[in-house]
């Protein structure tokens, strides 16, 4: 589920014939599908075992990545778009929800809100535009020991906390910072996120973890005992 995108739509009105056909247009969703990188551009339309349905107000189009074991089907779901009068204003996505969803041939692991870890089949997520660091940001700092003695730190931000009916719930996670492992062999290994890189309407998953692309992440190693 970890991807970022690019979304635009058809400058277009939304009347029920329209609405019958997918809407968006110059998509660019880079998703992580294993350890490997990969795109996929232009309309959802024109994807692998594309659909595209309207219902009330629910837009959907699906599309499927992968084979056998490895294959996910996914959905972008626009919800409130729905037949506009000619009098209305002029709308953009930021008037809709847009979530994104995936069924997986085979379960894959996750983190539940309980911190466990999980086997699912399926997830949905909602697709927010991409945070960054300010002053109000939250610096976090985590680590795990093992019991072989191998140690993970890790160092992240989370925005300022929440308020009103909210207060309370686990931050959206803004950007990671770098994880470092030690006492697993003679090299301290290190992930250093050099920086988010997404420009214009670009917008990222973000349920309670980060969503970057390993063409983001630096991998170094560092001797032991040296910062």
């Amino acid at each position: 589920m970890k991807s970022l995108w690019h979304l635009e739509t058809l400058n277009t009105r939304l009347t029920a014939s329209n609405l019958d056909r997918c809407f968006y247009t110059n998509v660019v969703q880079t998703f992580l599908d294993g350890s490997a990188t990969n795109q996929l551009t232009g309309s959802p339309a024109q994807w692998p075992n594309a659909v595209h349905t309207a219902k009330s107000d629910v837009i959907t189009d699906r599309w499927s990545w992968g084979s056998g074991p490895s294959r996910r089907e996914s959905t972008l779901t626009t919800q409130g778009a729905t037949v506009v009068p000619v009098n209305e204003p002029i709308l953009t996505l930021g008037n809709f929800e847009v979530h994104l969803g995936a069924t997986y041939a085979n379960p894959v692991w996750r983190l539940d809100y309980q911190g466990q870890v999980v086997r699912v089949t399926n997830e949905t997520v909602r697709l927010t535009p991409p945070l960054s660091v300010d002053a109000a940001s939250l610096l976090q700092t985590r680590t795990a020991v093992g019991t072989n003695g191998a140690t993970v730190h890790t160092r992240f931000y989370w925005p300022k906390p929440p308020t009103g009916v909210v207060a309370g719930y686990t931050a959206p996670l803004v950007t990671f910072v770098e994880t470092r492992i030690d006492g697993v062999t003679p090299i301290r290994w290190c992930w250093l996120i050099i920086s988010p890189k997404p420009t214009g309407p670009a917008t990222t998953i973000s349920p309670k973890n980060s969503c970057l692309s390993p063409d983001w992440i630096r991998m170094c190693h560092r001797p032991n005992g040296r910062n």
